[in-house]
């Protein structure tokens, strides 16, 4: 389900996460690039791209903005 919450999938990254909005990301969220993230292009090498793009801060509440956040549509 689009309204399924990522953090199951995930839970490295957003288990205990910097900032508790994070805990209610959906998948729905990071499709529409309406996560809250500030938008970053394209991400750097590292051991988890997934974990690159999820750590970032947050720039505003999920589903309240949109963001071209292109590493959202890699995870």
């Amino acid at each position: 389900s689009l309204e399924a919450p990522i953090a199951p999938h995930f839970p490295q990254y957003l288990t205990t996460p910097d900032d508790p909005r994070k805990a209610g990301l959906t998948v729905r969220h990071l499709l529409d690039l309406t996560a809250g993230y500030e938008p970053q292009g394209e991400g750097t090498v590292s051991d988890s791209y997934a974990g690159w793009a999820l750590t970032r801060p947050l720039a505003a509440d999920p589903g309240t903005t949109w963001s071209y956040d292109e590493p959202l549509y890699k995870v």
